[in-house]
């Protein structure tokens, strides 16, 4: 797991002359955002860049971040659409039952009765609740359920499993 990157933001646009950047974020938590923290720049160039946040503030829906060692504006936006992200073990521990999507991805996926659905091959934010992408490679068929409690009924990370109740009509 710890070749893992988990993606926390984005950088939207160059600010001002001195090589800062708008960044919108993917997360609810500030920290990853806070000086002194490392960002991996998942860029243009290939292999992620390391960026040390030098300075930060909130700024619209994202913050503005001056990076240290960035201080040319011409560079800051050639980052334009580039993500930004941590290493998967910098993320806090998570409560009984929860987890994060990134340790969900690539799990096999069986019904309620055993039968084997896919491989979990996304997850995509719908706004008020996420959607499971199961991909049946045999098939090339995809399956989209909602990801409720309800239909998530058992996640076994150590066997790479989860089990889910299909809704009927699916």
């Amino acid at each position: 797991m710890t070749d893992r990157r988990v993606v926390v933001g984005a950088v939207s646009s160059a600010h001002g002359v001195r090589g800062e950047v708008l960044v919108t974020t993917f997360t609810e938590s500030d920290e990853f955002f806070a000086p002194g923290r490392v960002l991996l720049l998942n860029g243009p160039a290939g292999s992620p860049a390391a960026l040390t946040v030098e300075r930060s503030r909130p700024h619209k829906k994202g913050f503005l971040i001056a990076f240290r060692g960035l201080t040319d504006r011409d560079v800051a936006r050639s980052y334009s659409g580039c993500e930004l992200s941590v290493p998967r073990e910098d993320l806090p521990d998570t409560e009984p039952g929860e987890y994060y999507w990134v340790d969900l991805v690539g799990l096999e996926v069986f019904s309620q009765q055993g039968e084997p659905l896919g491989r979990l091959s996304s997850i995509m934010d719908t706004g008020a609740n996420g959607v499971l992408v199961i991909s049946d490679p045999g098939t090339g068929q995809e399956t989209l359920l909602p990801a409720i409690d309800s239909v998530i009924l058992d996640v076994d990370l150590a066997a790479g499993r989860m089990t889910v109740e299909v809704p009927e009509g699916l």
